[in-house]
């Protein structure tokens, strides 16, 4: 999204025989402080199926419809993945870690800490876009639901106007089938009657 700054993470690994010692927390760890990679609203990797449990654990969510926002974040222009050959085989799931808004905005000149004033602000802003955003999405899917309901009205009334053209013409069928079956009597009797006469002449 315009305005985002993600981080994409194209690879981190720690070797079989050290895992399970804090290495791998540790490094999350410290990509997570923007003292190491900046300010930023995301941090988003490609996480292997068997390592999603560790990012999840690391509070990294693997939530789909989140996560979505972050797709093109992994992908060049040609939508191509940007993934190392070294990881570019098997399942992965897409998932990012969301920083607190203390901390994540750049200090005042000349001051070691991050400034307080700034944070709030951010928060401020951060709130208003959300509020922009949810005023948007509701308006939309209101706007999409109207729709639908018209077009619901539309289908009952052009199912009505098909199911009496379709009583009609069963009517007019049945009253076809009642006139073809008199005519048909009145023919055979016709036809009887006239035997009766032939075979009296000819008695």
């Amino acid at each position: 999204s315009p305005g985002v700054k993600v981080v994409c993470i194209p690879f981190i690994a720690v070797r079989t025989r050290y895992r399970r010692s804090g290495i791998g927390r540790f490094l999350i760890k410290r990509l997570k402080r923007p003292s190491q990679v900046g300010p930023y609203d995301a941090l988003v990797i490609q996480a292997d199926v068997e390592s999603v449990e560790f990012f999840r654990s690391n509070d990294f969510s693997d939530d789909i419809i989140l996560n979505s926002r972050f797709r093109e974040s992994v992908v060049d222009d040609n939508g191509r993945e940007i993934l190392p050959r070294s990881v570019s085989c098997g399942r992965r799931e897409l998932m990012c870690y969301l920083p607190p808004f203390d901390g994540h905005y750049p200090p005042m000149p000349g001051t070691n800490e991050w400034n307080r004033s700034e944070v709030v602000n951010a928060i401020d802003d951060e709130v208003e876009r959300w509020r922009a955003r949810s005023l948007e999405a509701y308006q939309s899917q209101w706007t999409c639901i109207a729709r639908l309901q018209q077009e619901i009205v539309k289908l009952r009334s052009l199912l009505k106007r098909q199911e009496y053209g379709f009583n009609k013409l069963r009517k007019e069928n049945l009253s076809l089938q009642k006139m073809l079956l008199q005519s048909e009597t009145q023919s055979t009797l016709a036809l009887i009657e006239a035997w009766k006469k032939e075979t009296a002449n000819y008695g």
